[in-house]
């Protein structure tokens, strides 16, 4: 039975409980019977949520039949328990299976349960041995093994440490099922790998002094791993090392009953124990007889499934390195003077290290050999290289160059051969020896040297042809040529270079070369040239030299003969005497008088100023006012000639005169005496002279204004090309046009811009032009003008003129003739229009769109400033007020009076603009600022109301009733004074000041008197505004006076407010009838 069905039961009798209870209460007195009713209720209710929170907690504690709450006693991995779970344990020794194998490396071997040895096996020095361990039986949990390996055997090291299991071999760690060290779970149910690495191991072992295992791991430089399927590699302890052996401590976790572990075994290597120190070789070939071993122990600190598998001696391959040696030459064939070299490579080829290998090779005579770079161990003695090295490792090298420098005794061949030999070499021998051989060539050498040209003209550039040829079989080495240059006056040497093989230079007058080598039949070449001049004159001759560093010398010599020529110059002018404007002209000429060409002969001539000048030679040109020309070469008895005109100006009046010079880069300074020649040109001129002047200095905007212009030549000669140029005004609304009737032919005005092409002006003559413009608003200002005249042959001259453009500046104003008025009263404005100048405003208009308040009607009453008789000019067309003045001088004025009747419905602002306008005045802000005049007045319309009330409305005579007078101000402007009273109770009050809308209440108390059944009177209100005009209201109300004596009839009955006694009075009514309820009920039940 649970506790659950329990709980239901004593659930089930409480429900049983209660009932009992309530028939017995039946029989209760009728008074107790609804309290206990009441009381039975409760109770019910309590008992109901009690047992569903009794059922719920129960619920917490139910438990299935056969359940501890305790537990099972078992804690979780990773519990905060203080308690520990005790190591597990593995199962009885007759259910676990325990299997380690080795793996053979022989062909057709595989995985072995047994001992490896020369008939399975052929491992050596460096190599890792696999090992697999199969574990069968287990209980899931963490167990701990030993792996124990010998490290030494027979003093040598054997296993030095362990190392992942396919470093060496990589086997299917699933094969050969049969050896017992398969897993039962190979291969689909093995999962996933847990790999652990093995830690290092600072042993140094006595019989390796200064030797340790971390440095025999760094030397074979393997992985070093465990491998596990079917749990967890926790930890593996630092091997411990007794009597010759390493062991270490695996701790594992397994997640069921099996495990299944992979790793190796590495092969101590000589070429560290020991050899490394320079020692004996103490590797693993080095033990014989006795085996060594890998051992599991102590599963679980249990040595019943201990294992142990050795390997013999004989399973260790014997060790007989090859040696070998390679000679070669480092080129075959070389020249004589170049580096003959041999390099010999002596190589290990393995397997193992050889012992004491030595080198020995006799060297070519004649040649002083060197080793480069040193090597130790090796020498030359007697022209004998040896080497003597103690050990070379397996697959390593040692390389000897050997090297000397040939000279033209060493030419044929050069040949050799290198011998090695090692101590512990195998039988093999047939790469022992090598033989290498170097051919030695010579050379011939000569030179050649030959000029360009046999004879030039100075100023011709002159050249020699250095050729240096090999004729031997050989290269020439170091080839240098040299030649110390000729210095006559004139000569600059340069290096042809695109005529010359590299490796030439000039430095302080001598042609260095630095060919290097020549090969056999191979030329060089150097070009040299020099500019030639004047002071070249004569015979250069020149010798060139050759030298090698393995063939000897030779040299060659040339010359070459330098002419000089002589130019001559003749400057003549074509007319003596010419006047300004006209031509200038001169002619030069230029003569070779020989002997020989004329090189760059050149023409320069200093021109007069103030003339553009022009030539009519291709050769020359001109810039800057002087004459240039490049003749190039000009044959003996060839002559040039040049022509230089250029058109004369007024600033050129007087003498023209210039020298023209010529020159030749290859003539002597002997010969310059006729190098230079003079002529000379006299120059005329006239004299132009401009006026301008206005046809009025000032005007009025709208008004024509003009300019006279006028060109006279006060010279003695005739002006040419004379030309008037004016820029007109650009002012607003000016429209230039030329006056012909007024001026000479040949003006025109095009894009605002005069000309006058008046031609020839002789002296004393004169030409003119008018022009003329309308002026606008636009033209208001100064309008300035300059005008210009030009001349082909006298320079210019320019003059100006201004004429003043008035432009007037009309204004208004506008007053009212009241600024407040009562409606009904007239009103009015004055208008005043203006010119404040300067100048005459025309067509001044005036324009005034009158107000439109109601009641308003317009009319003109007065125009002043008239001329006599003359027409009104102004009138009023649909409510606006037009006035066409015409023109109004500068401080005229003229007045307009309008006038209008109100009403009523004028009340408020009368607000009015008046505009006027001139059709000579600028529209800009500075003259329409006072365009428009505006007025404003006020038409006001006060009115006043009083409402009269009475309270209470009747009464006995002796009782006091009050009267209420309420004041408005009705009307649109404020009013003063407001006076209240009343026609029986008298003043009531006075109110100083009530605005527009304001209401002011004024109360006044009556004793009602005996007679009269109704007494009425009248309250009356009266108030003056701003312009002292009275207005005035008036209200009344009457009040019942009762005359009868009876005594008032009592109040009705008042309705409950809700007050705190009536409120506890009605509660206790309430719980009386409920206890009546209660009796009757109890007696019902009773009855029942």
């Amino acid at each position: 039975m649970s506790v659950r069905w329990a709980t239901q039961a004593a659930t089930k009798a409480g429900g049983s409980e209660m009932g009992s209870r309530s028939r017995t209460g039946r029989t209760r007195s009728a008074r107790r019977g609804a309290f206990t009713s009441l009381f039975c209720l409760l109770l019910l209710f309590s008992v109901a949520f009690g047992q569903a929170g009794l059922t719920a907690w129960a619920g917490g504690l139910s438990l299935s039949m056969g359940q501890s709450k305790a537990g099972s006693g078992s804690v979780a991995k990773g519990s905060t328990s203080g308690s520990t779970a005790p190591a597990p344990t593995i199962a009885a020794a007759g259910s676990l299976n325990v299997n380690l194998d080795q793996f053979a490396n022989k062909p057709g071997q595989g995985w072995q349960n047994g001992d490896l040895n020369g008939n399975n096996s052929s491992y050596g020095e460096g190599d890792v041995v696999p090992f697999r361990l199969a574990i069968e039986g287990l209980a899931a949990g963490t167990h701990t093994i030993h792996l124990n390996y010998d490290f030494l055997t027979g003093g040598s090291e054997a296993y030095d440490f362990l190392a992942t299991w396919n470093v060496t071999e990589n086997p299917n760690k699933c094969a050969d099922p049969n050896s017992g060290g398969a897993s039962s779970q190979c291969p689909n149910s093995l999962g996933a790998a847990d790999v652990h690495a093995f830690p290092g191991d600072p042993f140094t072992p006595a019989v390796s002094p200064g030797l340790s295992v971390n440095g025999a791991i760094a030397f074979a430089g393997v992985s070093r791993n465990l491998t596990m399927y079917g749990g967890t590699v926790d930890g593996i302890t630092v091997p411990a090392h007794a009597s010759g052996k390493g062991d270490m401590v695996v701790t594992f976790t397994t997640t069921s009953d099996w495990a299944f572990f992979l790793w190796g075994a590495h092969i101590a290597q000589s070429a560290y124990w020991n050899e490394s120190n320079g020692g004996a070789a103490n590797g693993a070939a080095t033990i014989s007889g006795a085996p060594w071993h890998m051992r599991t122990q102590q599963l679980d600190g249990s040595a019943n499934k201990n294992q142990d598998r050795s390997i013999q001696p004989s399973a260790i391959a014997v060790v007989q390195p090859n040696i070998s040696v390679t000679k070669t030459a480092d080129q075959g064939t070389i020249n004589a003077g170049d580096t003959a070299a041999f390099t010999i490579v002596v190589t290990n080829n393995g397997p193992g290290t050889a012992n004491n290998v030595t080198l020995n090779d006799p060297l070519p005579a004649g040649v002083a050999w060197s080793i480069d770079p040193a090597v130790t161990g090796c020498s030359i003695s007697s022209g004998t290289l040896t080497c003597t090295f103690a050990t070379l490792d397996e697959g390593t090298s040692k390389t000897i160059h050997v090297s000397g420098v040939t000279d033209a005794q060493d030419c044929g061949t050069l040949s050799n051969t290198a011998t090695v030999a090692a101590d512990n070499e195998g039988s093999d021998q047939t790469d022992n020896s090598d033989t290498a051989t170097i051919t030695v060539n010579c050379a011939t050498i000569s030179i050649t040297k030959t000029a360009d040209q046999g004879t030039v003209s100075a100023g011709d550039p002159i050249g020699f042809l250095i050729t240096v040829t090999n004729s031997g079989a050989g290269s020439a080495s170091g080839v240098t040529v040299s030649d110390t240059l000729p210095t006559d006056a004139g000569l600059n040497w340069t290096i042809d270079a695109a005529g010359s093989d590299s490796g030439c230079s000039l430095t302080a007058g001598v042609l260095t070369c630095n060919f290097g080598t020549l090969a056999s039949g191979a030329s060089k070449h150097v070009h040299l040239t020099s500019p030639t001049t004047a002071a070249t004159c004569g015979a250069v001759d020149n010798t060139a030299s050759v030298t090698t560093s393995n063939d000897g010398s030779d040299s060659d010599s040339a010359s070459v003969t330098v002419d000089c020529p002589n130019v001559t110059v003749l400057k003549t002018a074509d007319q003596g005497t010419i006047d300004a404007g006209d031509t200038a002209a001169f002619t030069i000429l230029v003569t070779n008088e020989g002997p020989g060409t004329a090189k760059d002969v050149t023409l320069t001539d200093t021109l007069p100023t103030g003339i553009v000048w022009s030539e009519d030679s291709a050769d020359c040109s001109i810039a800057a006012g002087v004459l240039t020309c490049a003749f190039g070469d000009l044959a003996d008895g060839a002559t040039r000639t040049v022509h230089v005109t250029g058109a004369t100006d007024a600033t050129d009046c007087g003498t023209l005169s210039n020298t023209a010079v010529v020159a030749a880069s290859n003539e002597s300074v002997a010969n310059v005496g006729d190098n230079l020649s003079t002529a000379t040109i006299t120059v005329n001129c006239p004299a132009i002279a401009i006026t301008k002047t206005p046809d009025q200095g000032t005007v009025t905007a709208g008004d024509s204004i003009g300019f006279t212009i006028e060109v006279t030549n006060n010279g003695d000669g005739t002006a040419h090309g004379v030309t008037v140029t004016d820029t007109l005004p650009t002012n607003g609304g000016l429209d230039w046009s030329v006056d012909a009737a007024n001026s000479d032919a040949g003006c025109s005005i095009t894009s605002g811009v005069l000309t006058c092409d008046f031609g020839d002006l002789g002296s004393g003559l004169s030409k003119a032009a008018h022009i003329t413009s309308p002026t606008t608003v636009g033209s208001c200002g100064d309008v300035n003008n300059t005008a210009s005249v030009t001349t082909s042959n006298d320079g210019t001259d320019s003059d100006s003129a201004t004429i003043t453009v008035n432009c007037p500046d009309v204004s208004v104003t506008k007053t009212a003739d009241a600024a407040v008025v009562e409606g009904g009263d007239a009103v009015g404005f004055l208008i005043t229009v203006g010119n404040d100048g300067p100048g005459t405003a025309n067509g001044v208009t005036l324009t005034d769109t009158l107000p439109t308040n109601g009641g308003l009607e317009w009319t003109i009453d007065l125009i002043d400033g008239l001329a006599p008789g003359a027409q009104p000019p102004c009138s009023i067309d649909a409510g606006v007020l037009t006035c066409d003045f015409g023109s109004l001088a500068e401080g005229a004025s003229h007045t307009v009076h309008v006038t209008s009747p109100t009403d009523a419905t004028t009340c408020g602002a009368v607000n009015n603009t008046a505009t006027v306008d001139a059709l000579n005045e600028p529209n800009t802000a500075q003259f329409t600022a006072n365009d428009q005049a505006s007025a404003s007045l006020t038409v006001i319309c006060p009115a006043i109301s009083i409402v009269k009330t009475v309270s209470p409305r009747s009464g006995n005579p002796g009782d006091t009733v009050t009267y209420t007078y309420l004041v408005t101000n009705t009307g649109d402007t404020t009013l003063f004074n407001v006076s209240v009273d009343d026609d029986v109770i008298g003043h009531i009050g006075d109110i100083a000041k009530l605005e527009p809308g304001q209401s002011v209440t004024l109360t006044k108390d009556f004793v009602l008197p005996a007679g009269n059944p109704i007494v009425t009177n009248v309250g009356t209100a009266t108030g003056t505004d701003v312009l002292g005009t009275q207005v005035s209201d008036n209200d009344d109300a009457f009040v019942t006076i009762v005359l009868a004596k009876n005594p008032p009839p009592s109040p009705p009955p008042t309705a409950f407010t809700g007050s705190d006694a009536a409120r506890l009075g009605l509660i206790a009514g309430v719980l009386l009838a409920l206890g009546l309820l209660g009796i009757v009920l109890g007696r019902k039940r009773r009855e029942a």
